[in-house]
């Protein structure tokens, strides 16, 4: 009985290594600073970005979802890469108003070595 138990800690510790990892402050959207940015600025750059930590990773996919202000939650939509152009994304954007908010969630990093986190973010426009 007591091998198994380290066996079973063991084999439980790497299994929860080899799954995603969600870290803080991986990504940026657009040119914020924090999590505010005008719609002027977020039209003229239109990507998720890599903090400085998390250089030698690329940004998979991410789902968004848009909050206007004083509404309710519109749908979650899935998006490949990372750029907010095109397709029911830029829409929202370009109908978005002041205090009009965008969630992004299970943002999937992969390294050249394969590893795999997931992170989140979420702007307003102001």
């Amino acid at each position: 009985m007591r091998k198994i138990i380290p066996t079973v800690f063991f084999v439980a510790a790497t299994l929860t290594g080899m799954a995603a990892s969600v870290v803080k402050n991986a990504v940026t959207v657009s040119a914020a600073k924090g999590t505010s940015i005008t719609k002027a600025q977020l039209m003229a750059d239109m990507n998720l970005h890599l903090t400085a930590d998390f250089n030698e990773y690329t940004i998979q996919s991410f789902e968004f979802a848009y909050l206007p202000k004083g509404g309710n939650v519109q749908d979650m939509y899935v998006v490949n890469g990372s750029s907010l152009a095109g397709g029911e994304l830029e829409k929202t954007i370009k109908n978005m108003k002041e205090g009009d908010r965008l969630y992004f969630e299970n943002i999937t990093l992969a390294s050249a070595d394969g590893k795999i986190i997931q992170t989140n973010a979420a702007i307003e426009i102001k």
